[in-house]
């Protein structure tokens, strides 16, 4: 979270299709060289992130900039590149950073392939380094390094630099528990917990009122509408989210199919009575996230009013493996049977022993499925 990097959506592209192409999918030396790359692209990712996130000039996907280099590094160990072909391909990597958030702020499905455009930029880099081109070692700290670049040269490289091969970001990374822009979350979690305590609350909520960053108003918090793509539109949006919280107890894929989104008339009435207010002073040890409270105006006139402590999913409050399973049942259960599901499961927890080979069988049956 503090990097607000999507690695996973970056890495795992890019470092599955190396692998395979490079027929470095089977055994266990394969698997564990999966595994060791992973952790690497993972922690130049997170680690580069939170060096230059909290400078980023607005505008700015963070993703896009550490994701791909991360990437690329990942994809430079598979293809056995040694530390220059890996430093030239985070260079060449380097040279091309940078995503705007200009699809998101209009809402179209544009923001849906930035991911895969940042993790298709990792295998190219790697690939050029491989056939000879030299990218900047100085990618991060020269003249017209990323520091320079994005962060206005006031990232605390040594601070960041400092934990790489100690402190390792794919242990920390959070799992998104919802199928919406993390922003979402801090509310849904509070508005979940809420409902467990008192389950006919929905039911008695006039209005919402959530308090949080000037970033999350922004990004998430404009008075709900559907617009030409209304997936997008819902998958950012708090008020929207909230509606579907609120009156359907909980949150699944189906909630953002466009007929859904268009269709359900209570969820829509309600979105408009959900407003969003940004905090504009400075808080000591603010982040994007928190302070975040959300207030509910009941039809008693009383209001419940609660302040977000933890994200779940983070490590402060731990997605269980239940949770993680429940999570891969509903996101794969329109194209994979239980069975393979569990299938999946048990390929992945493999890897270190049998390579990759197995996972990408079942990831290919599910695309026939579909």
């Amino acid at each position: 979270d503090d990097s607000a990097v999507h690695a996973s959506a970056v890495i795992f592209p890019a470092l599955l299709s190396a692998a395979e192409a490079a027929k470095k999918d089977k055994g266990e030396i394969s698997g564990k060289e999966f595994l060791s790359a992973t952790v690497t692209a993972f922690d130049v990712a997170c680690q580069v992130g939170a060096m230059l996130v909290p400078h980023y000039h607005f505008g700015t996907m963070a993703t896009g900039v550490p994701g791909h280099i991360g990437a690329a590094a990942g994809v430079a160990r598979i293809i056995g590149l040694g530390e220059d072909g890996i430093m030239s391909a985070m260079g060449i990597a380097a040279e091309q950073a940078g995503l705007s958030r200009q699809p998101l702020a209009d809402r179209v499905n544009g923001k849906n392939i930035l991911c895969g455009i940042a993790a298709a930029q990792g295998v190219q880099s790697a690939y050029a380094a491989q056939a000879g081109i030299i990218g900047s070692k100085n990618f991060l700290t020269g003249k017209f390094g990323l520091n320079a670049i994005f962060a206005e040269g006031k990232a605390d490289l040594d601070k960041g630099l400092s934990n790489l091969g100690k402190k390792f970001s794919v242990t920390e990374a959070s799992i998104k528990p919802y199928p919406c822009c993390r922003s979402t979350h801090p509310g849904l979690d509070l508005t979940f917990d809420m409902l467990k305590e008192e389950p006919d609350l929905g039911k008695k909520v006039q209005s919402v009122e959530v308090t949080s960053s000037e970033i999350i108003k922004e990004l998430v918090g404009s008075p709900f509408n559907p617009g030409k793509d209304p997936r997008v539109a819902a998958q950012f949006s708090i008020p929207y989210c909230q509606s579907v919280a609120l009156k359907r107890g909980k949150i699944s894929l189906d909630d953002f199919n466009p007929v859904q989104v268009t269709s359900n008339k209570e969820i829509l009435d309600f979105a408009k009575n959900v407003t969003v207010i940004p905090i504009k002073e400075k808080i000591k040890g603010a982040t994007w996230w928190w302070p975040h409270k959300v207030k509910f105006k009941l039809n008693d006139s009383s209001v419940r009013e609660r302040e977000v402590k933890a994200l779940r999913g983070s490590l402060a409050r731990p997605f269980l493996p239940s949770e993680q399973q429940e999570k891969l049942e509903e996101a794969g259960k329109d194209v994979l049977s239980n069975d393979q599901l569990k299938e999946l499961v048990n390929a992945a927890k493999n890897i270190g022993k049998n390579g990759i080979a197995s996972v990408m069988k079942i990831m290919r049956e599910a695309k026939l499925n579909k």
